[in-house]
């Protein structure tokens, strides 16, 4: 199930991290700007939130391309668990009006300062399901705006009974101002996907289930239908699903939708906006845009290319490896890249493959290979 879920490629919205830099912003404004939960790495307008391998937390700023632990603890040499204001056992963690917010591993949201300092566990998420011994509930992903946190749960429960477990998705909400959570929707057999928040509405993704015990065999042929959730009043309402063949999620990007049929990308691509949601036939995924043009996915030779005045021209960088790899923008000045093999050289050190790394624009449009590992 959870490898659905990474189909779920949620655009960075720039103004959704809120950190240092916004004195400027009114509170209500604060609160207004969404946050966005990932499981190892959260992308500001500074810098990249990374969680390591050992389960530390470090921020990489752009500006220098140097790494910190998130420890202001003197002396410390963040290897101890238990003593390490950067250790954590996040599920998964985000950036929300200057604070880290952290669904641990132990049931817990916990709540941090951006410099890791002032620790402290906030509630049991998902109580219903996580305070039994014959249930579980865990987050795969969340999204943070005026206070509150829009969590999609994954739950497992077993009847005693007959010894079989139920899948279920769950879609709560957590209240910041008094840690409470109220549970929105679930659904035996099924998952859901966020995509983004727009106009007040939470959209999302409803996998359903299509074998007997909550698994999903063929992602291709299951049903899905695009939903979204009125933040004011919590209520739901289908806006699509394909009449005669479902559809497969594949990208979001600048409030529109791609997706494909019958597994069939090259042939049966189709963008569809979700404040006007009409499926019209495509040939290119647009991963970015600016004045040099858009940057966008050829489904049929899997290369990224530059579409400019409607020609489609190759990108002036030449390594493949590079382009496979593209994130998507890091903040105004850069991009940020998925290494896709080992031994890419950087000019901070070596970034093997599943590992971040930076580059300015400039270098990206003009063709130059410096690259800044992510750590």
């Amino acid at each position: 199930m959870k490898k659905l879920v990474s189909f779920i490629l949620v655009c960075v919205i720039s103004c959704s991290l809120v950190l240092t830099g916004c004195g400027d912003d009114t509170s209500k404004e604060t609160t207004n700007k969404i946050g966005e939960f990932d499981k190892t790495r959260v992308i500001t307008d500074k810098g990249v939130f990374c969680n390591n391998e050992n389960g530390f937390l470090k921020f990489y700023d752009y500006n220098s391309h140097k790494s910190a632990f998130l420890c202001n603890k003197p002396d410390c040499n963040h290897t101890d668990e238990k003593e390490c204001y950067a250790y954590t056992n996040e599920e998964i963690f985000g950036v929300y009006n200057d604070k880290i917010y952290i669904f641990d591993t132990d049931f817990k949201l916990s709540v941090r300062n951006l410099d890791g300092s002032n620790y402290s566990k906030l509630m049991t998420y998902c109580k219903k399901y996580n305070s039994s011994s014959d249930s579980s509930a865990l987050p795969f992903n969340c999204f943070a705006i005026n206070n509150k946190l829009y969590v999609e749960y994954y739950a497992k429960v077993l009847d005693s009974k007959t010894g079989n477990e139920k899948k279920k998705a769950i879609l709560s909400c957590i209240n910041l101002e008094d840690n409470t959570e109220k549970i929105i929707s679930e659904k035996d057999n099924s998952q859901y996907g966020f995509i983004s928040i727009l106009d007040n509405y939470l959209y999302f993704v409803d996998y359903s289930s299509n074998t007997k015990d909550g698994n999903i065999t063929n992602e291709y042929k299951t049903d899905l239908i695009l939903k979204k959730m009125n933040l004011k009043d919590n209520s739901i309402s289908g806006i699509y699903k394909d009449k005669l063949i479902n559809f497969y999620f594949f990208k979001y990007f600048d409030d529109t939708i791609y997706f494909y049929k019958n597994d069939d990308p090259a042939n049966e691509l189709y963008s569809m906006s979700l404040k006007n949601p009409k499926p019209k036939k495509t040939e290119y995924v647009v991963t970015y845009k600016d004045k040099r043009g858009n940057i966008v996915h050829d489904c049929k030779d899997y290369k990224l290319k530059l579409e400019k005045n409607n020609k489609i021209t190759s990108l002036p960088i030449k390594n493949e490896d590079l382009l496979a790899g593209f994130d998507g923008e890091a903040n105004k000045d850069g991009f940020l890249f998925l290494s896709t093999k080992d031994n890419i050289k950087c000019e901070n050190g070596t970034v093997n493959e599943g590992e971040y790394f930076y580059m300015t624009k400039d270098d990206f449009y003009n063709g130059k290979s410096n690259y800044y590992k992510v750590e």
